[in-house]
């Protein structure tokens, strides 16, 4: 057992993109100021074991670092939100319209649209995406357990970046899309000397 040095930390839970209570993705949200080191922080994120933890390191300054259960993170999007909630609906408690996170990837702005008293809408603002390479469609489909018919032509699957490297994989179709399964093994081979290490899956079709 590792001691923390964590007496009188405030967290929150906040779900995120979420139509109602107890959906959505769950974020954790830490009070931290400058109270704990990169490993104490690492190890909580591992005990919440969320797909992220944020720690607001100044509330003053609005100073945000993201962790994985494994990682550091220099931006994602769902803590970016979450995190700016808090904030507004905590610290700065009134009907402010903007405000700027910063994070590892710099400062992220964040928009607020209110109905009466209530927050109603947040935006996040990206930052410009940078391309890199790209990846060969039998080798893709391969790592997704998918047939090559089953990616779209029409576009190139490339390693995208607003913060994150992602790969983008188009595919043909929403039954394709529920078909796919990353097969580990061939997922880390098709990584490991790549910038991107997410897959994102898209097709033009949509639930109803």
């Amino acid at each position: 057992m590792k001691e923390l040095q964590t007496e009188g930390l405030t967290f929150y839970i906040v779900d995120v993109f979420a139509e109602y209570r107890y959906s959505g993705n769950q974020l954790a949200v830490v009070i931290s100021g400058n109270r704990l080191s990169d490993e104490e922080m690492q190890l909580i994120a591992k005990e919440m074991n969320f797909s992220e933890t944020s720690f607001i390191t100044s509330v003053e300054n609005y100073d945000v670092r993201i962790f994985t259960p494994k990682v550091e993170l220099p931006f994602a999007g769902h803590p970016t939100i979450g995190t700016a909630y808090v904030l507004q609906q905590e610290f700065i408690k009134s009907k402010t319209k903007t405000l700027s996170l910063n994070l590892k990837i710099g400062q992220i702005a964040i928009l607020f649209k209110y109905k009466g008293e209530i927050t109603s809408e947040i935006w996040m603002e990206h930052k410009e995406p940078t391309f890199n390479g790209f990846f060969a469609p039998d080798l893709v489909a391969d790592v997704l357990n998918l047939n090559e018919s089953d990616i779209d032509g029409r576009f190139r699957i490339q390693g995208v970046s607003t913060g994150v490297p992602t790969i983008i994989v188009p595919l043909k179709s929403l039954d394709a899309v529920k078909r796919a399964k990353i097969d580990q093994e061939k997922y880390y081979a098709l990584i490991e000397n790549t910038q991107a290490k997410t897959i994102l899956i898209f097709c033009p079709e949509t639930y109803d």
